[in-house]
């Protein structure tokens, strides 16, 4: 999609300072709404205090869009306790981003629940060509433990891509994308040090072509990512302070014992 932009917002807790660790997510709000096409994220821990707090952010996407002026209002994506649940940016805005141009350059990435033709007026895709994003099930993949699952969680990276200039050449820059982005996340776990699937790394298990039309071909890259699934104790249990220990004394019948004092056990 182009390069990404950076800049700074000021970040406000509400009490007592709040950390505000690396690879936090927030949204800008443009027009009223949350617009998912400028989501950023935090490049660096920083300690947050209720006079407001300068962080450093940049982009996840790439293009001209992402260049946010001062002042554009940021809504942190999922809210953190202790924080106000926006932020602002702070001149001179988030500067840097620009389009990518050429043969096989992505002009928009959506999240979304199908890839029908019929339904992809409801991502909000307009501009070719395009990536869609889409969450398809969870299998178990393995059981690491008591109270602990290792789920597999399925995905769809649907490239569409339409062009006015000819069926081959859309067909061209759709394989093109297809390659390009396989390559991209075949293998991956990490990103700006942000772990997003382990023990195991993204693990492309399939490629096709979903659909075609006279207006567009959309090709998929079935992929996979692992993450834990933690059972969620809602059992509460009294402390465990002091054991009582019963041992045989030396020359005594092995029946008979002595019961010892309760033996405090370190907090």
């Amino acid at each position: 999609m182009g390069n990404t932009s950076s800049g700074s917002v000021t970040a406000t807790a509400t009490s007592s300072p709040v950390v505000l660790p690396k690879n936090t997510y927030g949204v800008g709000i443009l027009s009223g709404s949350m617009d998912p096409l400028t989501l950023l994220k935090t490049t660096a821990d920083v300690t947050v205090t209720t006079g407001g707090t300068s962080v450093p952010v940049r982009s996840v996407l790439g293009g001209q869009r992402v260049n946010l002026a001062p002042g554009t209002t940021i809504r942190w994506d999922p809210a953190i306790p202790g924080l106000q649940p926006e932020a602002n940016v702070l001149a001179p805005g988030m500067t840097g981003g620009t389009k990518a141009v050429g043969f096989g350059a992505v002009a928009q990435v959506r999240l979304y629940e199908s890839t029908g033709v019929e339904d992809l007026f409801k991502t909000g895709v307009g501009l070719f060509p395009a990536l869609v994003l889409v969450w398809s099930g969870s299998d178990e993949d393995e059981n690491v433990g008591r109270g602990a699952t290792l789920l597999r969680e399925r995905w769809v990276l649907a490239v569409v891509a339409s062009r006015a200039d000819g069926d081959e050449t859309r067909r061209a820059e759709a394989l093109q994308i297809l390659e390009d982005a396989s390559e991209l996340i075949h293998k991956q776990s990490v990103v700006d040090g942000e772990v997003f699937t382990a023990p195991q790394p993204v693990l492309v298990s399939a490629r096709s072509r979903i659909v075609s039309t006279s207006a567009a071909y959309i090709y998929g890259i079935q992929f996979s990512t692992v993450r834990s699934l933690e059972k969620r104790e809602s059992r509460v249990f009294p402390a465990f302070e002091q054991v009582e220990a019963k041992w045989p004394l030396p020359g005594t019948p092995e029946a008979s014992v002595v019961t010892g004092a309760g033996i405090p056990i370190p907090t």
